[in-house]
């Protein structure tokens, strides 16, 4: 996949995503697919890590730092959500029994996610925008404590991120204000 095309991938994951999930593809092995807002489905030819990746380095993030962040917000080591912007927190949950080393989860945007509904113990439908109806191999009940977590990410990430008043960039004018210093040595 050249660079435009993956970039045109994950710009329009980022506007229109609900969720990509991992899939094997007869005669081609471990792919993804996408599932959008407006009720489409797009099949990738990208790993789910990768297209993780590369959502990450979008926004000039690194995954291992937003891990770590993470991982202290949640008090979790594997699996954590991951928000990237006020709107979109990533969600991993198990979609499906791995082959070899492949990834098991699937990544939802946490904002699209509409009902959950438990099929037994073990199995879960998720409800998001766009009419799509997933399987997640979790328990109702791991998914919802999942899907708190993402709001406690998300929570942390707002903190991070949070724009003081004397920072924003229409209130400039402390900038511009010089000490009694620098106005005297303008005039030396």
């Amino acid at each position: 996949m050249n660079k435009s095309n993956a970039l045109h991938l994950v710009s329009q994951f980022l506007v229109d995503g609900c969720a990509f999930i991992p899939e094997n593809v007869e005669g081609e092995g471990d792919r993804s697919f996408v599932l959008l807002k407006n009720g489409q489905r797009h099949r990738i030819d990208e790993t789910a890590p990768w297209f993780l990746n590369r959502l990450v380095c979008f926004f000039g993030y690194d995954l291992t730092k937003l891990r770590e962040i993470y991982a202290r917000v949640t008090g979790r080591k594997y699996l954590l959500p991951l928000p990237l912007t006020s709107e979109l927190t990533l969600l991993p949950l198990k979609v499906r029994v791995p082959i070899g080393n492949q990834a098991a989860s699937g990544w939802f945007v946490a904002e699209h996610i509409r009902d959950m509904r438990s099929l037994n113990h073990i199995k879960t439908e998720l409800r998001l925008n766009g009419g799509h109806e997933v399987t997640v191999l979790w328990s109702r009940e791991s998914c919802e404590a999942m899907y708190r977590n993402a709001a406690l990410a998300k929570a942390a990430w707002r903190k991070l991120h949070q724009v003081k008043p004397e920072q924003r960039l229409d209130n400039l004018s402390h900038l511009y204000k010089m000490s009694d210093h620098t106005e005297a040595l303008l005039y030396l």
